[in-house]
């Protein structure tokens, strides 16, 4: 299950307010984000670009300054305003990048949070049959619409 807390990074850098970093033509702000982390301290920022959590998180320079937020036991957040947060930094990050990018950047999300089933499990009910449906059924193709298959094609 995806979490509004899965792309969010720390800068562990302590100074009196933001901590502004480039990767590229992207500028991310950590900053303190109560609102987010529930934590008046953890400097964060939402990272969408998994190329650049990966550079800020693995990187042998970057990594002792930055690691993978993971939110306080018990920390009261506003998951709204994450969502928010989230949704800014994902059109923030568009705004700097090409079509084919975009398309490109899009096609490895949807392909990291695919699900791998050996083979199709029987869905159980109460009262009902027990059936499987094999994952090349037509029931399970996409309604033909006449659209674009790809979503970022509306945002263009």
């Amino acid at each position: 299950m995806s979490s509004v807390f899965d792309n969010m990074v720390e800068c562990l850098i302590e100074r009196e307010g933001a901590t502004i970093f480039h990767i590229g033509k992207v500028q991310y702000v950590f900053a303190p984000r109560p609102e987010l982390t529930g934590d008046m301290q953890a400097s964060v920022c939402v990272v969408i670009s998994q190329e650049h959590r990966d550079y800020l998180l693995k990187d042998r320079m970057c990594s002792q300054y930055y690691r993978k937020y993971e939110p306080k036991p018990g920390a009261k957040v506003d998951m709204d305003a994450a969502e928010k947060a989230e949704f800014e930094a994902w059109r923030e990050l568009r705004k700097t990048m090409t079509q084919e990018e975009l398309i490109a950047m899009e096609q490895k999300r949807v392909e990291a949070a695919q699900v791998v089933v050996d083979t199709p499990q029987p869905v159980a009910s109460p009262g009902r049959k027990k059936t499987a449906v094999p994952a090349e059924s037509p029931a399970m193709a996409p309604p033909e619409t006449g659209k674009d298959p790809n979503p970022l094609a509306e945002i263009f």
